[in-house]
């Protein structure tokens, strides 16, 4: 199995207006066990959040690509409790003193075919395949729009969610923050038709290209949705 990954970051309109950073951040990473794309969103209430997803969406793509076969075995219980460890060691470590404020959404494909996803707050994964397409995961909040989960949070356990073998005919996985999420689907889980370009994308170019559609399609199209920060981070899968 061949995997290819694409991904991109945009500072959002209402922070490039006041001067602030952006507070998402999204990579990709192909190590010794799996290929993994991982976002993180900081929390926007929280000061310096952005390195928090910084530091968690590091952490997380390393973790998961040197080391996936460990982490798939793991009961779901385990593996939330160690995942959360993670993320916030991760902080700690890179940013002493900063509150692991951020969501996390990865994904970690194996070439043996086996895959391996952990979400928790807003944000989500998609699926795309030729004539298919689905939320596999979606979005989290309170009891108010604005409300969501973060990986420092006191119930984070409760709501880490945890899901193994997405299934095969979407062969594309789409990682997207609430952000950029706006363009690409609704309330309803009506996903808008970009999935399927994206999708013909990754199939016949190669991921540095990807990305750097990505990168104008943000700041072109999806800028006119939304004025939050954008994120997405996406791994295609094929039998070559």
């Amino acid at each position: 199995m061949r995997i290819k990954s694409a991904s991109a970051v945009r500072t959002g309109t209402s922070h490039l207006q006041a001067g602030k950073p952006c507070q998402d951040s999204a990579c990709c990473r192909g190590g010794r066990e799996a290929v993994c794309a991982v976002l993180a969103d900081g929390a926007g209430s929280r000061p310096d959040s952005q390195l928090a997803s910084a530091a968690v969406t590091a952490a997380v793509a390393a973790e998961l690509s040197e080391n996936f076969s460990r982490w798939y075995a793991m009961e779901d219980a385990e593996l939330i409790r160690g995942m959360l460890s993670l993320c916030r060691g991760s902080v700690a470590a890179a940013a002493p003193g900063t509150e692991a404020a951020c969501t996390l959404l990865a994904v970690a494909l194996s070439p043996d075919g086996r895959s391996l996803a952990c979400h928790i707050g807003d944000g989500a994964v998609l699926g795309a395949g030729p004539g298919v397409r689905a939320v596999l995961s979606p979005p989290e909040n309170g009891s108010e729009p604005w409300y969501t989960f973060f990986v420092s949070g006191r119930r984070a356990e409760e709501h880490l969610r945890v899901r193994r073998d997405l299934p095969p005919a979407y062969r594309t996985v789409i990682l997207c923050s609430d952000g950029a999420g706006a363009a690409l689907f609704n309330a309803r889980g009506d996903i808008a038709n970009a999935v399927e370009v994206l999708d013909a994308w990754m199939d016949a170019l190669d991921g540095e290209e990807v990305s750097q559609r990505l990168e104008a399609e943000l700041d072109e199209r999806f800028r006119e949705r939304t004025r939050d920060d954008m994120s997405l981070a996406v791994l295609h899968r094929t039998d070559e």
